[in-house]
């Protein structure tokens, strides 16, 4: 005569406990990484404004050194608002201001500060660049 064991109390799959943890923590790693994503897309787009904020800086240093010593005064602005080509815009994320510092005789110093706007607050925060260069009359006031 063969016995026969019934097998009524083996595991054969997952209670729902045990289903429910695993879903909550993949849900916790994939949030996890969306919000990396997130910050690392918040990061990109900060670097590359000031990339674009340093690049509006020098390109108005390369304009001023195409004008005579005295007409340097033409450059100067202060929180003008332009867009990522540096083109006046009333809505553009950058706010350039251009000043000129007698530093000798026949010898300026420019100062360009380009600010960036906060793309969540949508204001001028406190981010910007800024880049300075010397410009001498060469023709030490003569024609």
């Amino acid at each position: 005569m063969k016995m026969r064991i019934d097998n009524t109390n083996s595991k054969d799959g997952f209670t729902l406990i045990e289903v429910v943890v695993a879903i909550l923590v993949l849900a916790m790693c994939i949030g996890g990484l969306c919000q990396l994503f997130v910050n690392v897309h918040q990061l990109s787009e900060m670097s590359r404004s000031h990339y674009i904020a340093i690049n509006i800086a020098k390109n108005r240093i390369e304009r001023a050194k195409t004008l005579e010593y005295s007409d340097l005064a033409l450059v100067t602005e202060n929180d003008g608002i332009v867009n990522v080509s540096g083109a006046p815009d009333e809505n553009g994320f950058f706010k350039v201001s251009t000043e000129l510092v007698a530093a000798g005789t026949n010898l300026m110093e420019m100062i360009v500060t380009v600010g960036i706007k906060n793309r969540i607050h949508l204001d001028f925060r406190g981010e910007e660049e800024q880049a300075r260069t010397y410009i001498a009359d060469i023709n030490m006031g003569g024609n």
